[in-house]
């Protein structure tokens, strides 16, 4: 071998060394890295910040309480003769309240974009009700702004949507004015007055 062909290799074998030397050492940095790393989460004790501790609690405690949080109301917010208290006014109007828990009767449909419901008074109480819902053993198939048709196996129950009958729009009352009733909401669908 000649001259210059020595020295590329004792060069390049000089080199080598030099590379297995500097990862030898940035072995050694890391793994002193590691046991440092190591020893101090030995000595650390999770859960030892007092304030952390009773924070945590305080919101165990409150999510605890929200879930068994039960909401009971008594009267239907929906129900008009808890505003009109005069049951004489209520019997010149022509209002009757729903006796039979069975009977359902559609209160209003909504018909929009994000999708349609409707209002029914079912058992006494008002409920909202959209495509899919059970209620009263029947699942709402279709809503539309005329009607809510409502299935239970075999038997098929349609719900119009008209308009309350008032004694006063076929004639006149006496000692009462003649008053029209209010056309159904346009746009966000029908509703029964």
């Amino acid at each position: 071998m000649d001259q210059r062909s020595n020295l590329i290799w004792t060069f390049l074998i000089i080199l080598a060394v030099a590379v297995v030397l500097w990862e030898v050492y940035n072995t050694y940095i890391i793994a002193s890295r590691v046991g440092f790393y190591r020893r101090e989460a030995a000595q650390t004790t999770l859960g030892t910040d007092e304030q952390l501790s009773q924070t945590v609690n305080q919101l165990e405690t409150t999510l605890a309480d929200r879930q068994a949080y039960l909401v009971d109301i008594e009267k239907d917010p929906l129900n008009l003769s808890e505003v009109i208290r005069s049951q004489k006014v209520l019997n010149r109007l022509g209002f009757q309240e729903m006796q039979e828990d069975e009977d359902m009767r559609l209160s209003c449909t909504i018909v929009g974009e994000s999708g349609n419901s409707a209002i029914i008074k079912c058992g006494g109480r008002s409920q909202v009700v959209e495509v899919g819902d059970v209620i009263n053993g029947y699942k709402v198939t279709s809503i539309t702004e005329q009607a809510m048709t409502l299935r239970r196996g075999d038997d098929v129950l349609v719900l119009k949507n008209q308009k309350a009958s008032v004694p006063w729009e076929t004639e006149a009352a006496e000692g009462m004015p003649t008053i029209e009733a209010t056309p159904p909401i346009s746009g966000g669908g029908g509703a029964n007055y």
